[in-house]
């Protein structure tokens, strides 16, 4: 059973907001809604389509367990293009360029949302893990142990990233950075 919060927006009106879910979260959800209904009623077959096909992997995401973050919705997205792109793949292969165009405009459809979440992209965390770990090692070279925990919340947020994300990275770099 979820459970909910209410939040009055105006007079006479309630809104309702599941718990556990970043405001970004809900923010996309609410324009995948609107664009929805401005796919429908423009008849926009394709980005309809596309948009309903996203809101229902993000509804199978959260059953089997999705965090209600930004950072789990780009995952997703980043997934979905990936799909799409080797999908285009094989439908090249097999001379189909009919279907290969459709999944090259989902594809877009799809690119668009992911680059108006607010979270930094792989490669700009990238960048900023190895100046961080740079910074790190200078003096000495402590224990990874001791760097993943220095990974914290707020570092995360004020790089658009998750400390789960930050965490994947380090290994990456600190092997070789702590050799130098």
């Amino acid at each position: 059973m979820f459970r909910f919060r209410t939040i009055p927006r105006t007079v006479g009106q309630v809104s309702f907001v599941r718990f556990n879910s970043t405001k970004a979260y809900d923010e996309a959800l609410a324009i995948f809604k609107t664009d929805l209904k401005k796919a429908m009623i423009a008849k926009d077959v394709l980005k309809k389509d596309t948009i309903r096909s996203i809101m229902s992997t993000i509804k199978n995401e959260e059953i089997n367990g999705l965090q209600k973050t930004e950072f789990e919705l780009y995952r997703v997205f980043n997934k979905m293009v990936k799909q799409r792109k080797d999908s285009i793949a094989e439908y090249q292969k097999l001379n189909r360029s009919d279907l290969a165009e459709k999944e090259q405009l989902e594809t877009s459809v799809i690119e668009e949302y992911l680059h108006k979440l607010p979270v930094a992209s792989a490669e700009e965390v990238e960048k900023k893990v190895e100046e961080w770990l740079k910074e790190k090692l200078q003096n000495e070279v402590p224990p990874i142990g001791k760097i993943m925990g220095a990974v914290s919340e707020e570092l995360a947020s004020s790089w658009n990233s998750s400390p789960k994300i930050i965490k994947a990275l380090i290994p990456k770099f600190y092997k070789t950075l702590s050799q130098k």
